[in-house]
C-alpha cells in the first residue's frame, strides 16, 4: 500500500475494482475519505436478545443461523423470502419482502445478524421478524467485529453490505490514523477540552461509551466552524485592504428634510443603526453590513436614510427586491414621499413595457443622482450603474450569491446594505455571516 492519505482505497486489502466503483458511488475515493466517512447511526449489539426472548411489536436486532429457505412469487416481479432461523434458545420464521437479491447469500448454515420488526403470525400465531436489514456472517473475524460490540452503520449503495464497510474502514483507520495532521495548536485543544484528531476519528467509527463519542464530535464539529471562521476572519481582512470606494460623508440636508417629512419619529433602534450605517459610509472601505428586523420594524426608512447619503454625495443608490410586487411597493412608497425632496425616482422590472423601460434607462444614463429600485433585471448586461454608491439588497437570502456579486461587480465596489426580516439567532449570524457587520432593529 502507498502509504500516504490520498491514495486510493483500492490499496486496501479486499478492495477489487468492483468494489472500489460502489466505494466511489459514495465518494469515498481515498484513504482520507474512508476515514471521514463516518456512521449515520450506530446498533447496540453488546447485549443482543435472543429469540426466546423477543417480543410481539418490538425492533430488534439478533444472531441466527439460517435452517431452511422458501422463496415466494407473490406477484409478477415480487419476491417473498421466508426463512426458518435458529439460536441456541428457540427457532422462528423471517420474512424478507422483495428483496430478491439476497436469495443467493442466504444460504442454509449461514450465520446472519438481522434486524426488523416482529410481529405474530395471524394463522400459526408463532413470531416472525418482518427483516429490515440483514448482514451475512463469513468468519469467525466478522462475528467478532459484528457481534458484542457496538458497530457503525454507514450509508450504502446498491450491492454494498455494511460488513464490507466495516472491514474497509477498520483498516483504513489502522493503516491511515497516524497520517492525519493535527491541525489545531495544543492551547486551543486544552482550552476547549479537545481530543486529538486522532482519537477522535477512531471514537467517531467505533465509540467506546456514550461521553466519548460526544467528545470526538465535538472535536471534528469543532475544527470544521473553526476553519470556516477562518475564512470568513481572512475575508473580512481581504475586504478591509481592498474593497477601497469613495467616502459618502452625509451633509444631512436631504436626511434631515426626509426625517422631518415623515409623520412619525424613529424609534431608538432605528436612530442607533441608521447612525451606523452613516458611519460606515463616511469611511474609504465599502461597507459590507447586514441589516435584521421583523417586518414593519422600519428597515424601509433606514434604507431611504442611506440611499439619501449617496444622493447628498452626488451618486445614486440602488435596491434590488425579488419579486415585482416588493419592487413596486418600494418604489410607490419611496417616490411619493421623496418627490418633494427632489430626489428622481425610477422603477426596473424585467416585464416593463419598452416604452416605459427605455426611459427609464435614458434616465440612469445620464448620470443624474437617482435612486433606483428593481428586481433581477438590474443584473441585466444592458444596464450600467457606474454612478452607483450604494446598494440595498432586500430580503436577501431570496438571493442567490453570484447575482448579489453581479450586482455588487456591476456598481464597481458600493457601499453594500442587506436586509432580511428572517430571525437570525446571533451565534447562526456569527457563524454564516462572520464577514458581515451587523445591526439588529
Amino acid at each position: 500500500m502507498n502509504n500516504s492519505l490520498t491514495s486510493p482505497i483500492k490499496f486496501l486489502n479486499g478492495v477489487g475494482p468492483k468494489l472500489e466503483v460502489l466505494f466511489n458511488k459514495l465518494d469515498v475515493v481515498t484513504i482520507k475519505d474512508c476515514l471521514y466517512f463516518f456512521p449515520r447511526e450506530y446498533d447496540d449489539r453488546r447485549q443482543l436478545p435472543t429469540i426466546s426472548q423477543l417480543a410481539n411489536g418490538s425492533n430488534s436486532t439478533i444472531l441466527a443461523t439460517i435452517e431452511s429457505i422458501n422463496i415466494k412469487q407473490v406477484k409478477k416481479g415480487v419476491q417473498v423470502i421466508e426463512a426458518v432461523i435458529y439460536d441456541t434458545s428457540s427457532r422462528m420464521v423471517a420474512v424478507w419482502f422483495n428483496q430478491a437479491y439476497l436469495k443467493t447469500v442466504l444460504i442454509p448454515g449461514k450465520k446472519i445478524v438481522i434486524k426488523g420488526k416482529c410481529e405474530e403470525n395471524l394463522f400459526s400465531k408463532m413470531l416472525q421478524m418482518q427483516v429490515q436489514t440483514t448482514e451475512i456472517i463469513q468468519s469467525q473475524t466478522d462475528l467478532k467485529d459484528n457481534v458484542g460490540v457496538i458497530v457503525p452503520v454507514y450509508k450504502l449503495t446498491a450491492g454494498l453490505y455494511q460488513t464490507q464497510v466495516r472491514q474497509i474502514v477498520k483498516q483504513a483507520i489502522a493503516k491511515g490514523k497516524m497520517l492525519v495532521a493535527e491541525n489545531l495548536p495544543q492551547y486551543i485543544k486544552q482550552k476547549f477540552n479537545l481530543l486529538s484528531i486522532e482519537h477522535a476519528i477512531t471514537e467517531l467509527h467505533y465509540p467506546n461509551a456514550v461521553d466519548s463519542y460526544k467528545k470526538a464530535k465535538q472535536r471534528i464539529v469543532f475544527e470544521e466552524f473553526f476553519y470556516y471562521q477562518l475564512k470568513l476572519e481572512q475575508q473580512r481582512i481581504y475586504h478591509q485592504h481592498y474593497a477601497k470606494t469613495d467616502k459618502l460623508v452625509p451633509s444631512g440636508e436631504k436626511i434631515k428634510q426626509y426625517l422631518d417629512l415623515i409623520p412619525y419619529q424613529l424609534t431608538t433602534a432605528q436612530t442607533r443603526v441608521y447612525k451606523e450605517i452613516l458611519e460606515d459610509l463616511s469611511k474609504p472601505i465599502a461597507m459590507n453590513r447586514l441589516l435584521q428586523g421583523d417586518v414593519g420594524s422600519g428597515k424601509t426608512d433606514v434604507a431611504i436614510i442611506a440611499l439619501l447619503c449617496a444622493i447628498e454625495n452626488n451618486k445614486s443608490g440602488v435596491i434590488m427586491a425579488p419579486t415585482e410586487i416588493l419592487a413596486s411597493q418600494h418604489f410607490f412608497k419611496m417616490s411619493t414621499l421623496l418627490k418633494s425632496l427632489d430626489v428622481e425616482c425610477c422603477l426596473i422590472t424585467g416585464k416593463m413595457k419598452k416604452k416605459d423601460k427605455e426611459k427609464m434607462l435614458a434616465i440612469i444614463d445620464s448620470q443624474k443622482p437617482i435612486i433606483l429600485i428593481g428586481t433581477h433585471a438590474l443584473i441585466e448586461k444592458y444596464l450600467t450603474l457606474s454612478n452607483c454608491g450604494v446598494v440595498i439588497i432586500d430580503e436577501q437570502h431570496r438571493f442567490g450569491v453570484m447575482q448579489r456579486i453581479e450586482l455588487q461587480e456591476k456598481a464597481k465596489n458600493p457601499h453594500c446594505l442587506f436586509m432580511t426580516a428572517t430571525p437570525i439567532p446571533r451565534s447562526f449570524m456569527l457563524t454564516c455571516f462572520g464577514d458581515l457587520d451587523k445591526s439588529i432593529i
